[in-house]
Parts: C-alpha cells; structure tokens; sequence
C-alpha cells in the first residue's frame, strides 16, 4: 500500500485555500447567501465585477436585475485566481460596492507515463508532467518525487524541481538504480496566478 504524501503547500497569497479540484471550477461569486441583498437596496440592477491575477483593474463580468427577494446569481469559472465584487444600483442613494470575494483555482498536472511495471535495475525512465494553465507565460515549478520501500517504510529518496516550458511540459529522466519497489509522483507548486496542483497519483515500478 502506497501511503498518503504530506498535504501539498498552499498558496500562501490565500489563507484557508480550498481542497479544490485540480481543474477550474465554475463557483456562484458576488453575492454569498449567507448575504443577500435587501430588495430595498437592490432598486437598480446588480453587476458582477472581476479582477484576475493577471490584471490590475476590475472589469464588468456581467450585469443581472435582482429577484424578488433582491437576489442575484452569477456563475463564472475563473481560469487563475480571481476577486469578484457586486456592485449595487439604488434607487435614490449612489450605487454600492460588496466587499471582493476571492476563488482560489488549482492548477491541473497530468503525469505521464500513467503506468509504471517491471523494470531492470539501471533503467531510465523520463517522467512528463503537463501543467494547466498556462497563465501569462509563467512557468510553474513542478516538484518531482521518488519514493522507494525500504526495511518496511517507504521512503522518500529524491525530489527534483523543474519549470515548465512554454507548452506546459516539466521533464526529468530517473535512473531506478536499486532494486525494490518505487513510486513517482509530481506536483505543481503555486504561482503568481494559481494555486498549486493536488500531487498526482502515484505511478509504481518494481525494479529486479
């Protein structure tokens, strides 16, 4: 049995950062419903305002008159990390500002080869880990790791950190120089943009 690998970091920019799915997720923004606005605040319409990790201004996301009860919903599903605000038109009194919710997004890894098997001792295997997304042409530092069984525990016995390249793509070529069993594994570490990766799961090689 392959044990579980410590938690993987969080993004230090976003306290509390969610066990989200590695991919982008479309999430409800703006507006919590543990907030709802009044409907006597909500005369006007009520627009969802975004700021990306990429960019330094907010911009209209979209634009919704509320219901009956002054509600209004948006659905978005931010590529990087994003702050989303509403912005409240009233009847009489100037519109008002939300405070901004922050969506953390994970960036997706896919590691390849996704089987290991049975190699003989010397072989050199190159491990491709795929990052998503590419935001802003940032690379993102891939951590590999290389775990193998030994006297009944498994043991971490390298970690090797790679950039990716332009296309997404962080390579590194193990040599399984003993015998026993082995592991692999990789993530992608936080950016500027996004939050790390869950680790991948783990790709198993016995070595003779």
């Amino acid at each position: 049995m392959v044990p579980a690998l410590p938690t993987a970091p969080a993004d230090p920019a976003a306290p509390g950062a969610p066990a989200a799915p590695a991919q982008p997720t479309a999430g409800t923004a703006g507006l919590p419903s543990t907030a709802p606005i009044p409907p006597t605040q909500a005369a006007g319409p009520i627009t969802l305002q975004q700021l990306p990790a990429t960019a330094s201004e907010w911009s209209d996301a979209g634009s919704l008159a509320p219901d009956a009860s002054g509600l209004a919903a948006f659905t978005a599903t931010p590529a990087v990390n994003t702050q989303y605000r509403a912005v409240i038109a009233g009847s009489t009194a100037p519109a008002t500002t939300t405070a901004p919710v922050r969506v953390i997004v994970r960036q997706r890894l896919l590691l390849r080869p996704a089987t290991g098997g049975t190699v003989r001792r010397g072989t050199q295997v190159t491990f491709t880990a795929t990052v998503r997304p590419i935001a802003g042409g940032a690379p993102s530092k891939v951590t590999f790791a290389f775990w193998r069984y030994v006297s009944g525990h498994w043991r971490e016995i390298a970690t090797r950190n790679v950039y990716t390249d332009a296309g997404g793509h962080a390579r590194w070529t193990w040599t399984f120089g003993a015998a026993g069993r082995w592991y692999v594994r990789a993530m992608a570490n936080p950016t500027a943009t996004n939050a790390n990766s869950a680790w991948s799961p783990p790709i198993n090689y016995t070595v003779h």
